[in-house]
């Protein structure tokens, strides 16, 4: 479909939509429409009445008016309360966005009312309701390896320990609000943010400091939802370095789930693993991996590629001491259902008497049956542990359906039917049994236990049916035999869970009449955990060894090389040795777990190669090499100690020790110690040092060859003489000069001769003070300094004139900057000629954008002078303020002294946004384009923090621009760069333009602040000669495609006739409310442009073009295409 439109003139831009943002915008429509106002976060997110807010919160308020300018903006929060609190945004302050602070805000609900007006008076309002969580979270729980960690604790651990931090924290929202809020916890390793955790936390020290063996301070800080903070928990913890040779324990993982060796497939599978470490429940830290389907945290999804019947395997891992342990089991995928059926009764069979025999059977490719529960009429009557056996039942008159319900052992069922099964019993039986007596082991059991039940059946008696063990519904056992009234079950306690459980006796007799009784039995099957703490597996020890092993359970007993140990303390020969330690739970369960370790309790023997005793040392340092020897363990470390005092240690079996002592006689001595920490007897060896004397450290002199009187001028001429030792060898000279401010000069006078003579340039430093010293050095690193000598030096000079404010590299935020001048009288007179100080104000070219003339200024003599500059027009910018003046010495020559100091007029960024007027432009022989209200514009803004607003409006010859805006607006969405368009001017409307000269001025400023304002002459002429222009579009197909899924066209071509002259050519691509353009420079005859269309929408080309000969400027609008595709 293809409409020509009047279109009412609207501004396009690329990037951002253009709200109303001051002025007197344009013309309003016949009816005015009301503005519009609504408030978000400051990141953009809608606010609703279950928003949190911290106390202080910065909101973003947005105030939009489609035919005029929003005026002010208005708000209130909590009205009619005591806390309500209002405001006011006006003039320059009404923006695209507005910015509102609230602070001091209590825990509870408030309620903003926003009310805003716009250029015609109408108001529109809006409002939002929201909370606020103004209470801190507090950090209740910091344990380490289950210890409470605190304030400022000192925490060690060696490298490979286990180091598990919990963290609990909560909040309140307050307020009356009851609701807990969601705390977080972030852990910084000293001031770096290192995580972000959900309350109640657990985290591995160890990974978070990695290998660093340095004391890390750690900081825990709470976090809410709306920002809120706890105050800081802070500890400190350091993981020192293993000893060399030693071990680090390995952590014992254990599966738990999945129990068996089946799991079910196409389905979600629970596991886990339990892992400790030195005794340290470590199990939260398990990761888990699985060769098919996917792993959520400890879920398993057994997907499409967890084929029926498949072998999988599952990993367990744990990450210790920066080495990752792994514990693999293999399961097999059970995905097929097992069947069922009933072999006895027949259907429809009836009974006149109890008991009957209910056969079942069942069978499962897969993980194989776990049981068969049988039902009549929907109650349990028992249940068959096998694939394959008979329930006994007892039931009343009537007629009953069987079911058979099978489970085979990863939890797939199927069911099975009987029905019509008949029962009308002979017997006059009423009375009911009884359970006389329901007998069970009163401690903790384990595997197999007996349980006995007595029952009686009161006369009439139609006998005892049977006699069934149950825990709640699932049946442990039926007897349907007893002795003397007594039946006696074997009853299998694995098939219970760990734990005490209410078990139920249930008698039956054979018209279906029954009794039960409870007991309890208490149950623990799980064999304990046992882990060694010392000696470790692998481990070297002494003649006495220590047993420590840990167990989550029970008591500890231990053999050594298969023989009952009498306590935790044993000797052992030398050699290899298996340890084992057994936890004995109250069940009786037992765990069993054995080390391997070899017992050294012989000495090592310890040698000094060098020095060999009784020598004399004549050169320092001196390097002394031990080594020694071990037959079991092999030798940990040598301490070289002289004359008592340990002065190194050697790692191994061999080394070399440095050491720097004065002349005399000393006895060196060496102890070995091998890895089971037995000591060698000590090897001494006495030795003399006599080193010869050493070479003296020079000692310069420093010699004025001057006769004039101080202060100096010019040159000066200073000797300087080394003075060095015969023995040494000179390598450098020099003249370290010190002047009056402080200064220090160490590399203008240099000399690599023993002696030499410097002219010393007295006018490269200030007058004053000079004091001066020479340095010598020697080959062999020596170094000497002379007597400081200090002279005086005066030179001809002129006065300093400096800026004192602003101070050079400051910031400047107001309108009227006030410039502090100083000048300071130095050692010379001087004369100011013309008595006048000269200030420039510079801007980032170099160009003065001001200047200011201070006179009467005072010759010979210090002072203060002041002036200022008007700064609220210009942009925010980086400018220089520069001070000059001619000078005249005495008995010198004339001189300008001048002087700078660069001020920013922001503490933003002070780059300005680019602004690019496309068109109209100004003609080549010099003549204005011609603007009419048919006239187009367009101009190219862009900025790197983001363009705030656009202004363009005309000013007169004279400089003042007209009251009211040919465009005046504001973007919500602060774009990077923009193409702004405008179809019409507005020059008959608000403010009627008359025919004349002006400038076109185009201001732009971006969100620091910054503007930058860009100018082009133009005529408005509404008489102005223009071309006869037309325009049309033909589609692709030239009739609407109808075709099912197909767009009704595919291109478009817009032509464009009338462009008789050259012309600068604009062409305005619209589609579907975005907006390009393309500038063509020069052309003439008929243009075209071209538009695939990829989307549904609506589409047109525009133009804009200035005739480059009479400089008329016309906008003309294309034909709408509106594209859409075909239902299928």
């Amino acid at each position: 479909m293809m409409r020509n439109l009047l279109r009412t003139p609207l501004l396009w831009t690329l990037t951002g939509v253009l709200v109303a943002c001051g002025g007197t915008g344009g013309t309003p429509a016949a009816t005015n429409q009301p503005p519009e106002v609504s408030v978000k976060l400051s990141d953009g997110s809608s606010i609703s009445t279950s928003t949190y807010l911290s106390a202080s919160e910065k909101l973003t308020v947005s105030a939009s008016d489609v035919d005029g300018s929003v005026s002010k903006v208005g708000w209130v929060l909590d009205t009619g309360t005591p806390a309500e609190k209002s405001g006011q945004f006006s003039g320059t302050d009404v923006k695209g966005k507005i910015t509102l602070s609230l602070s001091g805000l209590s825990s509870g609900t408030h309620t903003l009312n926003l009310t805003v007006t716009d250029n015609q008076g109408s108001t529109g309002s809006s409002s939002v309701s929201f909370k606020v969580d103004a209470e801190a979270p507090q950090i209740s729980t910091v344990t380490v390896n289950g210890t409470a960690v605190t304030e400022g604790q000192a925490l060690t651990f060696n490298a490979g320990d286990v180091a598990t931090l919990k963290v609990v924290a909560s909040d309140l929202r307050g307020g009356g609000d009851t609701s807990a809020s969601p705390a977080g916890i972030a852990v910084y390793v000293g001031d770096t943010l290192a995580r972000t955790l959900t309350s109640p936390a657990t985290l591995d020290l160890a990974a978070l400091v990695g290998s660093s063996t340095s004391v890390n301070t750690i900081k825990l800080v709470g976090l809410d939802t709306a920002g809120n903070t706890s105050a800081t928990r802070t500890f400190t913890v350091q993981f020192a370095a293993a000893a060399t040779g030693g071990t680090t324990s390995t952590p014992v993982l254990n599966w738990l789930t999945p129990s068996g060796d089946f799991v079910r497939g196409n389905g979600v599978v629970a596991l886990k693993a339990t892992a400790f470490k030195d005794g340290v429940d470590v199990s939260s830290q398990v990761t888990y991996t699985a060769s098919c389907g996917t792993i959520s945290g400890a879920n398993w999804t057994l997907g499409s590629d967890c084929a029926d019947g498949s072998k999988q395997t599952i990993t367990a891992t744990v990450v210790s001491g920066g080495k990752s342990y792994s514990i693999v089991k293999t399961v097999a995928v059970d995905s097929s259902d097992p069947s069922v059926q009933i072999t006895s009764p027949q259907q429809g069979q009836s009974f006149t008497s109890n008991p009957i025999s209910v056969g079942v059977t069942a069978s499962d490719a897969g993980s194989g049956i776990d049981h068969i529960d049988v039902l009549a009429n929907g109650t349990v009557v028992g249940s068959v542990s096998s694939g394959q056996g008979s329930v006994v039942w007892a039931p009343q008159n009537g007629t009953y359906t069987l079911t058979a319900n099978v489970y085979d052992r990863v939890g797939r069922t199927s069911t099975t039917t009987l029905s019509n099964i008949k029962v009308q019993l002979t017997s006059t039986d009423n009375a009911a049994p009884s359970v006389s007596a329901f007998t069970l082991p009163s401690t903790v059991q384990h595997k197999t236990v007996t349980a006995t039940v007595a029952v009686t059946d009161p006369s009439p008696s139609s006998g005892i049916a049977k006699v069934e063990l149950l825990e709640g519904s699932t049946s442990l056992g039926v007897q349907t035999t007893g002795v003397n009234g007594t039946y006696t079950f074997s009853l299998d306690t694995s098939k219970l869970s760990d734990g005490a459980h209410t078990l139920r006796a249930v008698v039956t007799d054979n018209v279906g009449l029954s009794a039960e009784k409870t007991g309890t039995l208490t149950t623990d099957n799980t064999a304990p955990v046992i882990t060694w703490q010392s000696p470790r597996d692998g481990a070297v020890v002494g003649k006495t060894v220590t047993l420590n092993a840990t167990t989550s359970e029970g008591t500890v007993s231990y053999t050594v090389d298969g023989v009952a140990a009498t306590g935790t303390q044993v000797a052992l020969s030398d050699g290899a040795h298996t340890l084992a330690a057994t936890a004995t739970d109250a069940a009786g369960n037992t765990t069993t777990t054995s080390v391997n370790i070899t017992a050294d309790g012989t000495a090592p023997t310890a040698t000094i190669l060098s020095p060999i005793a009784g020598s004399t040392i004549s050169q320092t340092p001196v390097s002394v090499q031990v080594s020694a020897s071990d037959a079991l363990s092999g030798v940990d470390h040598i301490d070289v100690s002289v004359n008592g005092t340990v002065i190194g240690t050697v790692s191994g079996a061999q080394g070399t020790v440095t050491w720097g002592p004065s002349n005399g006689t000393y006895t060196i001595n060496a102890l070995a110690y091998d890895k089971a920490g037995n000591v060698s007897a000590p090897v001494k060896s006495a030795v003399t040092i006599a080193t010869p004397a050493p070479v003296v450290a020079p000692q310069p002199v420093i010699n004025i060859n001057s006769t004039a009187a101080q202060p100096y001028t010019g040159a000066l001429n200073v000797g300087v003489a080394g003075n060095f030792d015969s023995r040494s060898t000179v390598s450098k000279l020099l003249l370290q000069i010190v002047d009056a401010s402080g200064a220090t000069d160490n590399t203008s006078y240099v000399s690599n001769q023993p002696s030499a003579s410097f002219s010393v340039d007295t006018t490269k430093y200030p007058d004053g003070d000079l004091t001066l010293q020479a340095i010598a050095l020697t080959a062999e690193g020596l170094q000497g300094k002379s007597l400081v000598q200090t002279v005086k030096i005066q030179n001809i000079s002129s006065p300093i004139i400096a800026v004192t404010a602003p101070t050079d590299g400051s910031t400047f935020n107001g309108a009227t900057m006030p410039v502090q001048i100083s000048i300071t009288k130095r050692n010379t007179g001087f004369t100011i000629l013309g008595n006048q100080l000269v200030v420039d104000l510079l801007d980032y070219r170099g160009q003065s954008v001001g200047t200011k003339t201070i006179t009467g200024i005072q010759d010979n003599a210090s002072g203060n002078y002041s002036t200022s500059f008007d700064v609220a027009a210009l942009p925010a910018d980086v400018y220089t303020i520069r001070v000059s003046t001619p000078v005249q010495l005495t008995g010198g020559t004339a001189q300008t002294v001048v002087t700078s100091s660069k001020v920013t007029t922001s503490s933003s960024s002070v780059n300005p946004p680019a602004a690019i007027i496309r068109l109209p432009v100004t003609l080549g022989n010099g003549n204005r384009p011609s603007l009419t209200s048919s006239s187009g514009f367009l101009v190219n803004v862009s900025d790197n923090t983001g363009v705030d607003y656009v202004q363009v409006r005309l000013v007169r010859p004279d400089g003042t621009p007209l009251n009211s805006y040919l465009l005046n607006e504001g973007f919500i969405v602060k774009p990077l760069y923009a193409d702004i368009v405008l179809p019409s001017l507005d020059i008959d409307g608000s403010q009627y333009v008359p025919d004349g000269p002006y400038m076109l001025r185009v201001t732009v400023a971006d969100v620091e602040g910054n503007r930058n304002i860009q100018e082009v002459p133009v005529n408005v002429d509404r008489n102005a000669a223009t071309n006869t222009f037309s325009q049309s579009v033909t589609t692709t197909p030239g009739t609407p495609d109808t075709t099912p899924g197909k767009f009704t066209y595919t291109s478009a071509t817009w032509t464009l006739t009338g462009v008789t002259n050259a012309s600068r050519v604009v062409e305005v691509f619209n589609k579907s409310g975005t907006i390009t353009t393309n500038v063509l420079p020069q052309v003439q005859g008929n243009q075209t442009a071209a538009i695939q269309f990829g989307a549904e929408g609506t589409y047109s080309v525009d133009w804009i073009v200035e005739d480059l000969t009479t400089g008329a400027v016309r906008y003309i609008y294309g034909t709408v295409v509106t594209v859409v595709k075909n239902p299928t």
